[in-house]
Order: structure tokens, then C-alpha cells, then sequence
């Protein structure tokens, strides 16, 4: 019988080096690989601007809502895979706050509260910004609005951010179905509250667009064109060429604002469409890109909504057909089925009166100067005093 001795390794001896330099390059191979698999994928989640698009509860109309707003996210996929979607009942505040940081564009269906209206007095902390989800009992159909002072003290977009305000009421200088509008100069302040808390978080142009013909077709303009906020505007399909302005804001310093309703004339009505912010910006300063190539040919606008050098650089009509679900690749936050709602989509009761209610005296060149009221610790729920 050998010497246990005599097959064990000397003192100092080397395992083989072979075997082991085998090992590592098997090793480092295969780290190689799964690298190679996962961080383009890990990148490409997040690279492009950053797209938001959030569904607040509007009860009955959740399901028309949501269809028109994949039409925006199926847009914007086609520039950015950074594109963050919260639809109700989970378009709680806590969640869209999260998912605004950042945001070069964001995008907003949803009801609106806003100012002049038949509601009194003027409340900051509920006007002029979200109606959404509260964190608790959302049923796609009840509600929480957070107004400008919530916006400005919270929500923090991309410095120079896009915000584009589609189906509400009042931001566009509209008010509420069977209300009246009251007077154009009480739909210009509207406009110009409206847009007030949202160039506060970083935002430049605020976009509201109540009957929108061609929801996909700013974020197109957005992304495929080098052209200003003022052209992009009065580019879109539905331009009804009857810009009002711009106008100087007494809300917010150094942005002007216009107004394009469905009828012009000395008594224009019909407030569906407006803007707000830094009429100067550029698509690309928004984006911080170059412009993509038009993704289909489409004809070029009128003459008089866009000068003509560069009016066959912008598309404006929406593709032919919108796939009916988020594209692969969207962060989505929304619940697997859509929960049954009864509700009208605008108040469950009406007014005590058709007549608008407004401050004594008209908005001042400060914002500070609105009719003071402290927000409230915490928003309350839907109510019958409220849209």
C-alpha cells in the first residue's frame, strides 16, 4: 500500500493552470453574454425623453378616454421608449407625481377645474390642475382634484417640458357642458390660470386641447419638426383660424397666451383649443433632439397656419389606424380590467346656478395677488360643489 504521503500535493505546489484559465474564460464568457443580453435592454427602457401619459377617472367615459390616449402613447413609442403610462383607478397622486420627474412631455386626460366659474371662490389648491385617483376606495369614477399650488409645490418636469391638457374642461377657456361660457375675456383667464401652476414645474408651453381631431398629432410635431410652439399650435388639424392674441399673462411673467375657438367673429365661442408658455420655444428644445424623419407623408398645412419653408417638414394628419394596446416596452400602471362605473362623466349634481362667479376685481399682474385662499391639508373628495 503506498505512502498517504506520497500522492499529496508538496507544500507550495500549483493546482493546473490550465484547468483553471479554462474555468475563468468559461466564466468570463458567459458574464460577456449575459451583459451583451441585458443592459442594452436595461438602456433602451429608459433612453429617449421622457413621455407621460396619464388617465384621471372620468367614470363612464374611462374606456373612450384610455382608447384615445393609446393613440398618444402609441405615437410617442414610435421616437422614445421612455414612455411612463398611469391610467385610473390608479392615477393616484403619489404615483403620478412619480412618474411626472422628469418628463420632457406630459400628457393629461381627465376632468378640470378651473376659474372664472359658476364655483366660488377661486381655490389654488384645487383649481387649474389634476383630478385624480385617491389612494384608496378608486373606482375609476371617483376623484381628488389638485390645483395649481399642489402642481407648483410637487410635481417637477424636464426644464422646458411640453404639457398637453386633452378633454378637460375649463383649461382651454371653456367651462362645463349646459354652462355658459361667460365672456371671452373670462375664457382668457382661464387660459391663463390654467397654464399658471404647470410653467411653474419646469414646464415651458402648456397645450389644452378639449376636442381634439388628431390626439398623436403634437407629439409628432414634437418630434419630427424644428419649429416653434406658436407654429406648432396653429399647425395641428383642428386649427380653426381664430387665434385670439398672443396676449401678454398676468399670471405668469414673460409667457404669453392665445386662444382658438370654434367660431370667430366679434363673438367668438366655442373655447376648445389654447396656449400658454414660451411661444418661442422650439419642438427640439422640448425634446433635445434632432428631428426624426416624418414617419408617413401626409399633406402640408395651409399657408396661413404655418410659413411655407417649412410647412412640408411637419405631418398633420394621424395615421390611418391606431393599435387598440400599449406598444411593448411601455412602463404601464393600470389595472388588468376596467372597473365597472355608473357615474356621468361631469357633475353629479348641478349647479345651483348657471351664472359665473368671480372675485370683485380682475387678476392683477401677480399671481400673489389672486384671491387668497390657504389649500387645504389634503384635498377633499368629489363632491356636489365641484366638476
Amino acid at each position: 500500500m503506498p505512502n498517504a504521503q506520497s500522492v499529496r500535493p508538496r507544500h507550495g505546489a500549483q493546482p493546473d493552470r490550465r484547468r483553471t484559465t479554462g474555468t475563468f474564460a468559461a466564466v468570463l464568457v458567459a458574464t460577456l453574454v449575459v451583459v451583451a443580453l441585458v443592459l442594452p435592454a436595461a438602456l433602451s427602457a429608459s433612453s429617449g425623453p421622457k413621455v407621460v401619459v396619464v388617465v384621471g377617472p372620468v367614470g363612464q367615459l374611462n374606456t373612450t378616454y384610455k382608447d384615445q390616449a393609446r393613440q398618444v402613447i402609441a405615437e410617442a413609442r414610435r421616437y422614445t421608449s421612455n414612455v411612463v403610462v398611469v391610467f385610473t383607478p390608479n392615477a393616484t397622486w403619489n404615483r403620478v407625481r412619480a412618474a411626472a420627474a422628469g418628463a420632457s412631455v406630459f400628457v393629461y386626460f381627465g376632468h378640470g377645474w378651473g376659474f372664472p366659474s359658476t364655483y366660488a371662490p377661486f381655490d389654488p389648491s384645487r383649481m387649474n390642475g389634476m383630478a385624480l385617483d385617491p389612494s384608496s376606495g378608486a373606482n375609476g369614477t371617483r376623484r381628488i382634484y389638485y390645483g395649481e399650488d399642489r402642481l407648483r409645490a410637487s410635481i417637477r418636469l424636464a426644464p422646458g417640458a411640453a404639457v398637453l391638457l386633452y378633454r378637460l374642461c375649463y383649461a382651454s377657456g371653456n367651462t362645463e357642458p349646459g354652462l355658459s361660457e361667460g365672456t371671452t375675456s373670462q375664457s382668457k383667464r382661464r387660459v391663463d390660470g390654467f397654464g399658471a401652476g404647470w410653467l411653474d414645474t419646469g414646464a415651458a408651453i402648456v397645450i389644452a386641447d378639449g376636442h381634439p381631431t388628431s390626439r398623436g398629432n403634437y407629439i409628432r410635431q414634437l418630434f419630427t419638426t424644428d419649429a416653434s410652439m406658436w407654429s406648432m399650435f396653429r399647425r395641428a388639424p383642428n386649427y380653426h383660424h381664430h387665434a385670439l392674441g398672443p396676449y401678454a399673462s398676468t399670471r405668469t411673467r414673460g409667457a404669453r397666451y392665445s386662444v382658438d375657438p370654434d367660431h370667430g367673429g366679434i363673438n367668438p365661442s366655442g373655447f376648445y383649443r389654447s396656449i400658454v408658455g414660451d411661444l418661442s420655444l422650439r419642438t427640439t428644445q422640448v425634446t433635445r433632439r434632432a428631428p426624426y424623419p416624418a414617419v408617413s407623408p401626409s399633406p402640408s398645412p395651409s399657408a396661413s397656419a404655418e410659413p411655407s419653408a417649412s410647412a412640408s417638414a411637419d405631418p398633420s394628419q394621424e395615421p390611418s389606424s391606431e393599435p387598440s394596446a400599449e406598444p411593448s416596452g411601455s412602463t404601464v400602471i393600470e389595472p388588468s380590467a376596467e372597473p365597472s362605473v355608473s357615474a356621468s362623466p361631469e357633475p353629479s349634481a348641478a349647479p345651483t346656478s348657471s351664472s359665473l362667479i368671480e372675485p370683485s376685481a380682475g387678476p392683477t399682474t401677480s399671481p400673489s395677488l389672486e384671491p387668497s385662499v390657504p389649500p387645504s391639508p389634503t384635498p377633499s373628495l368629489d363632491s356636489s360643489a365641484a366638476p
